[in-house]
């Protein structure tokens, strides 16, 4: 198994997970991309208000990543419609989940 963590810039920059997407893609085995992403996988649920976010090419770089690497989010997997939060901005005073594990699921739905 890879263990890659992540900790992704948190100005919006698509151009990271281009990058990590290239050097993990590259290997071979079971991957876990865990940490913070600095971006939400939804923003109607993973964000405490409805505001504009850190740009939409950065979370669809997010996707891009976990799409082309046929990973996937396990918590929002077992919770499809819940609303926690891994972070809060003082600044904002808003919640958001930009901390996730993002893996290949294979092994849990014996595929």
């Amino acid at each position: 198994m890879i263990l890659c963590n992540i900790y992704a810039p948190n100005m919006g920059d698509p151009l990271f997970y281009h990058n990590v997407n290239k050097i993990v893609g590259e290997m071979l085995g079971q991957i876990l991309l865990a940490g913070d992403f600095n971006e939400v996988m939804d923003g109607a649920l993973d964000r405490s208000s409805f505001g504009s976010s850190v740009g939409n090419k950065t979370r669809e770089a997010v996707h891009m990543l976990k799409d082309d690497m046929g990973l996937t989010d396990v918590w929002r997997l077992s919770n499809p419609t819940k609303r926690e939060y891994t972070f809060y901005s003082v600044t904002t005073k808003k919640h958001s989940t930009t901390h996730f594990y993002i893996h290949h699921i294979a092994q849990y739905t014996n595929e």
